[in-house]
């Protein structure tokens, strides 16, 4: 064989290869539609269309009619055109009408009997499928899209109400598959530019009105996971344990809402801005991870007519993470708790109703707890027969190993208190502390500005003069001065199935 021959061979064998993976990767229209229809199904709902025509490369289906039922109500979306092609490179590009209606339609009434229809309109939008059949990669791409509330009525009555929502530069990636009975691997990724919302609607004979409006943007969210049927679904825990499993997170940037509705009791209104936003939530087998933030935010109210004086404030953080076992262990797991309150501030009107004189430093406040451990769970926490109560819940339902305080800080009228520690817990002796588990290890505090504090609330009444002395001296029992003036330190430690306060046992 010569070296010019094997050349030949290698690049044709490669081809070969290169050609065989793309067949294997292609996907047909029918396959789509298919696929389609399978993940309609599996979501309690039908995909049917009135025709199906296959012109060349492309399959067009005109009646396009999707349903989703629930006891309370049935969700009808109806397309007159959706055309599948086929593009030659192993994809599939999906063109649906610019514009459809989705109708809301309650239990024994007809589409023309909607309570609701809200007309989408997606001009130049465009989705391409890829994968296989049984993993079809959905890309979508969408300049606008606007819903407008097009027919509201109740009991066959027309409701006076109109809203709009716009998203602009929304485009994202779905990948799913459609296998009845099976778990099914999920990931998709979604952004927004930016959501516009507005409503308005009036009951002029309660001489009642409302309007809303919502700006949002830069919208990102993401999720990869695993999905089951519905039917393994009704029990978290059996479906967790089956393979259930969901991993998302969501940003987005600024948020303004404005609401105002109005009575025969007068106007109100309520407001809120924020920098931004973030959601986390991670659920499987083992654990859940939750958490959202908040981040620059300002409010305010006004509802006169409920008796309620204007309130307005802003912070420049809230937040919350929690992350623990869902499952019954034997072996201690890790779990945490963060909440972040930030430079929290009201107005001058909620202060002159707290503190009348000013004595009192106005001054935003803060709450930051970190806590972190390990622990065991003696059930599964996410078991329906716990939760409803129908198999009780143990006496001690679970076992805390470990806690480590990361940081306490409490920043409030002109206080401050910090804390670190951690602490070991054992689960043999429920005696020596009455019933908790008997720890071991220190926790370090420090305080400043509580005399100055306790001056103040003497001074506004709160404290009677002849309790000040008590207070003092309950302080000094369980304090020490600090380093600097008006400042407390606190050593609370177990050891030795012992309580010790700075040293001194107090059990």
């Amino acid at each position: 064989m010569t070296q010019m021959t094997h050349w030949s061979l290698s690049a044709s064998t490669a081809i070969a290869l290169v050609l065989s993976a793309g067949s294997a990767l292609a996907i047909t229209p029918e396959e789509v539609w298919a696929n389609w229809q399978a993940l309609a199904t599996e979501g309690g709902g039908t995909l049917t269309a009135a025709s199906q025509t296959k012109t060349g490369a492309a399959l067009e289906l005109t009646g396009v009619v999707q349903t989703t039922t629930t006891p309370e109500v049935t969700i009808h979306v109806a397309m007159d055109k959706v055309t599948l092609t086929d593009k030659g490179d192993g994809t599939v590009q999906i063109v649906t009408s610019d514009s459809y209606p989705l109708s809301v339609i309650e239990p024994g009434k007809t589409p023309d009997q909607a309570a609701a229809v809200i007309t989408f309109s997606q001009p130049g939008g465009s989705w391409v499928a890829s994968g296989t059949p049984e993993a079809v990669t959905w890309d979508f791409s969408y300049p606008t899209v606007t819903a407008t509330l097009t027919k509201a009525q109740e009991d066959g009555k027309p409701l006076d109400v109109k809203g709009t929502m716009t998203l602009t530069d929304l485009s994202g990636t779905i990948t799913t598959g459609a296998q009845a009975d099976k778990p099914v691997a999920m990931k998709y990724a979604l952004n927004i530019g930016s959501l516009a919302l507005s409503a308005d609607g009036r009951n002029p004979s309660a001489n009642e009105e409302f309007a809303v409006t919502v700006g949002l943007s830069d919208l990102v969210a993401s999720a990869t996971g695993t999905v089951l049927p519905q039917a393994q679904m009704v029990n978290m825990a059996e479906a967790l344990k089956a393979g259930f499993a969901v991993d998302s997170s969501s940003s987005t940037g600024a948020l303004k809402v404005d609401v105002k509705w109005s009575d025969n009791a007068g106007p109100n209104a309520f407001g809120l801005e924020l920098g931004g936003t973030s959601t986390k939530v991670k659920l499987d087998a083992t654990a859940i991870d939750y958490g959202f933030g908040l981040m620059a935010g300002k409010f305010n109210a006004n509802a006169p007519g409920g008796g309620m004086p204007p309130v307005d404030g802003s912070f420049s953080e809230i937040g919350l993470s929690v992350a623990m076992p869902v499952s019954k262990t034997d072996a201690p797991q890790p779990f945490a708790f963060v909440t972040r309150l930030v430079d929290v501030a009201v107005s001058d009107t909620i202060w002159g109703m707290i503190d009348p004189g000013a004595q009192l430093p106005h001054d935003p406040a803060t709450l930051i707890l970190d806590l972190k451990g390990t622990g065991a769970w003696a059930v599964d926490i996410l078991d329906p027969a716990i939760q409803n109560g129908s198999v009780p819940m143990p006496d001690m339902p679970a076992t805390l190993n470990t806690l480590d305080l990361t940081q306490l800080l409490l920043k409030i009228v002109g206080g401050e208190i910090t804390g670190t520690g951690a602490l070991t817990f054992d689960n043999s002796d429920l005696v020596t502390f009455g019933g908790i588990p008997a720890p071991e290890g220190k926790l370090s505090f420090n305080l400043k500005g509580i005399n100055a504090l306790i001056d103040k609330a003497v001074a506004m009444g709160f404290l009677p003069e002849d309790q000040v002395m008590g207070v003092r001296m309950g302080l000094a029992m369980f304090a020490k001065p600090g380093a600097g003036p008006d400042e407390l330190t606190s050593e609370v430690e177990f050891k030795n199935k012992g309580l010790f306060v700075n040293g001194q046992q107090l059990q």
